[in-house]
């Protein structure tokens, strides 16, 4: 999928991320079938979380090689059906909110009809920031999944507590909300919220680590508008 372009004004990002999410949705919907996890995958299970990260990992590889930041998102129904996955877009869009998680849950909300996405699970490469934490409570998120610390940055005990539920930790999460203790309160909208952490955090890191290297290098182009359009792989 072209991700790049125009960026003449707003109307051209809009017309650009309308076409993301169209795109996102045709593909959610073409591999939901085959996608389909057992009903416990929705609810958790470290095999089903594994399966479902390692899809946000393919994203968050399809970021890295169109020279975006590495951060691939999944949105799970409740019935474990597949209804959305994302990469980061900040450079193709020009857009400061483009990021996977955003990117993921528009298109979820799309594929239902609906902006509430109660029993849903979400998987990303990366803790969230404190935009998308904010963004998955206001869905209505019943579940997070999160791969990599994200130490400069991070909503969910890295930086900030936004996100106050309990499950597994990692070096930079441990401690942040488990049960709402020492970090953030329960959240009005979600006194439920479930948080697994670290899910292959390895993987998710060493890919974060590699695309810095060989920016670093030269080898990716620094970040910044004027650049030409780019080919986002496609599922």
């Amino acid at each position: 999928m072209l991700l790049g372009g125009a960026r003449g004004g707003p109307a051209g990002g809009g017309a650009l991320l309308a076409g993301l999410l169209r795109g996102r949705r045709g593909a959610a919907a073409a591999a939901a079938a085959a996608a389909r996890a057992p009903p416990a995958a929705a609810g958790g299970g470290a095999g089903a979380d594994e399966r479902w990260m390692r899809l946000a990992l393919e994203e968050a590889r399809a970021a890295f090689a169109a020279g975006e930041v590495p951060v691939g998102a999944v949105v799970v129904g409740s019935g474990g059906e597949l209804l959305a996955r994302a990469h980061n877009a900040v450079e193709a869009l020009q857009d400061p909110t483009a990021h996977a998680e955003m990117v993921c849950l528009r298109a979820a909300a799309g594929a239902l009809g609906s902006w509430r996405l109660e029993g849903a699970s979400l998987f990303v490469t990366l803790e969230p920031c404190p935009m998308c934490a904010g963004a998955l409570l206001q869905a209505r998120i019943s579940r997070l999944v999160w791969g990599a610390p994200n130490r400069l940055l991070g909503a969910d005990g890295s930086w900030v507590h936004l996100l106050g539920g309990g499950g597994g930790s990692c070096a930079a999460g441990r401690g942040a909300g488990e049960g709402g203790e020492g970090g953030a309160p329960r959240h009005p909208f979600h006194p439920e919220l479930r948080v697994e952490r670290g899910v292959l955090e390895r993987e998710c890191s060493a890919l974060m680590r590699d695309f810095f290297r060989e920016r670093r290098e030269g080898r990716i182009p620094p970040p910044g508008p004027g650049k030409p359009p780019v080919q986002a792989e496609r599922s």
